[in-house]
């Protein structure tokens, strides 16, 4: 039975199609952001693998593995590990260094850009990423956002206007770096 709010049960497609857009588009990353993607990567491949393999040992060491949830747990954890494995070697496979593709005019905001807008009497920066690093609380928001999309284009002194999930929200842009 799908999840509650799921009658049709979609949710559990959503990461086979994050997987084909990973795919099929370029995954803009910056050399920080690659840098932190391939250490994920060694560790995940390297420690993370022999951590789950000594787990499965441990638990067939325990007797019937058909009724066993260490072993199930284990198995879980390595499905997990497996995934988050090979969408990492998807985006590095996939990606485009933020510095390395065509550049706009300067002073406009971009892929890669940071821009200070003002949202009333509250001022912020933002720094515009591909999905793959998109961290709001990092001030880093993803190109493909509302907001992000808003920006894309804009100099300083505009202003942008997006839907966002509270609604229509507008920001002056005050710098682009």
């Amino acid at each position: 039975m799908p999840p509650r709010g799921d009658l049709l049960g979609f949710r559990s497609l959503i990461p086979a199609l994050q997987e084909i857009v990973v795919a099929v588009e370029p995954v803009y990353l910056t050399e920080e952001g690659k840098e932190k993607l391939e250490t994920e990567l060694e560790l995940l491949a390297g420690k993370g693998r022999r951590e789950i393999a000594n787990r499965l040992e441990f638990a067939k060491g325990l007797g019937d593995i058909s009724e066993s949830g260490e072993f199930e747990d284990a198995k879980r954890a390595q499905e997990q590990l497996e995934r988050r494995v090979g969408h990492i070697q998807r985006v590095l496979g996939n990606h485009v260094l933020v510095g390395e593709e065509p550049r706009g005019a300067p002073g406009t905001v971009q892929i890669g850009s940071k821009v200070t807008v003002r949202d009333g009497e509250d001022q912020d920066t933002y720094e515009l990423v591909g999905h793959a690093e998109a961290s709001p609380r990092e001030g880093k928001i993803s190109y493909q956002s509302p907001m992000g999309a808003a920006l894309l284009g804009a100099t300083a002194g505009d202003t942008v206007r997006f839907e966002a999930p509270a609604g229509q929200r507008s920001l002056q842009v005050i710098a682009v770096d």
